[in-house]
């Protein structure tokens, strides 16, 4: 049980991590 909510926790964390790198390349950083 706690391992699967840490493999879920650190899926959304790579999600937001995704999302902040392709928002910075596509020049979101105004």
């Amino acid at each position: 049980m706690l391992i699967q909510l840490d493999q879920v926790g650190r899926m959304k964390q790579g999600k937001t991590i995704l999302k902040n790198i392709s928002w910075q390349i596509n020049g979101g950083d105004k």
